[in-house]
């Protein structure tokens, strides 16, 4: 995603101060390292845009990257339909992704001037870009310990995260999943941080490998039960374990943001790095859900272990 933002804001031979501003803002978002200048010509690997929706989300990002500074070059242009060439993506869907940018752009050449002059007026479409917006919930996690306690394992067992100190771990901490034995709220639809954590465990699915390759352990953990996490895992066909915190002990005893959807109390999605019993690192807010393991991955190659 980032290598197609680079290289289709250099088509033109220039990367103006808006296009470079929400460039920064898509890196953070991303958790990844300031680029080198061979970023700028390399070519993207689109296969990791493994769905429509994966494929729409960039697009579309990459459409109010253009458009931020109110010159959409001929170039640009050109290096937007090679990638939805490339996507499969149909003409109308094209037409769509830029009537959606100019159209966005609009919006925030309005809210800028509702708001008033800015330093940076293109941070109101960064945060718009953001898909969920950091709250502020999870600061004060980086650098915290991790408690001493005997998470259950779906598989039988349990894990106590403060005692693995030889080995990285990766925790995803995920909201909920719907399945065959529970049935969610109705407005479990109508909360950011409450939905598609399944398309983020089957990210985190197919890169199992790769992170565990990177020096890390990967586990999830949500407030469902053993039972129903073990169903999850059959169902997704994860290998890596999944941990619950039904009483809530670890999120209180850590700090960790929670959402109440109707009559349930949820975790809220982010995603911690531990190291020697340490918070090293947090991934919040976490978006987009289903590339979130791109992130991880890219942030544990660029952040080897000491």
């Amino acid at each position: 995603m980032l290598l197609m933002a680079y290289r289709m804001v250099a088509a033109d031979g220039v990367v103006r101060k808006e296009e470079s501003s929400l460039l920064d803002a898509l890196r953070h978002e991303l958790s990844i390292p300031a680029p080198r200048r061979e970023h700028y010509v390399a070519g993207p690997d689109l296969t990791t845009l493994a769905n429509r929706r994966a494929q729409m989300a960039a697009m579309l990002k990459l459409s109010a990257i253009a458009y931020s500074d109110r010159d959409f070059h001929p170039e640009e242009v050109r290096t937007m339909v090679r990638f939805g060439k490339s996507l499969n993506l149909s003409s109308e869907d094209m037409k769509a992704i830029d009537s959606w940018g100019r159209r966005h752009e609009a919006l925030v050449r309005e809210a800028t001037e509702l708001i008033g002059e800015l330093d940076d007026p293109s941070q109101v479409l960064a945060d718009a870009l953001s898909g969920s917006t950091d709250d502020g919930a999870a600061d004060g996690l980086a650098g915290k310990p991790v408690p001493s306690l005997r998470l259950p394992i779906a598989t039988g067992g349990d894990k106590d995260l403060s005692q693995a100190r030889d080995t990285r771990l990766v925790v995803a901490c995920y909201s909920v999943t719907a399945g065959f034995s529970q049935k969610l709220p109705p407005e479990w639809r109508t909360i950011p941080d409450a939905q598609d954590s399944s398309e983020e465990l089957v990210g985190l699915r197919n890169k199992h490998e790769a992170i565990r390759n990177a020096g890390a352990e990967l586990y999830a953990l949500s407030a469902q039960t053993p039972d129903f996490q073990k169903e999850l895992a059959l169902r997704l066909g994860l290998k890596f374990p999944l941990l619950s915190d039904s009483q809530f002990s670890f999120a209180k005893a850590m700090g960790l943001p929670t959402i109440d959807v109707g009559p349930m109390t949820m975790l809220r999605r982010l995603t911690l790095v531990i190291s020697h019993g340490i918070v090293e690192h947090v991934f919040y807010p976490v978006f987009p859900p289903d590339s979130h393991a791109e992130q991880v991955l890219d942030w544990l190659t660029a952040n080897p272990a000491a």
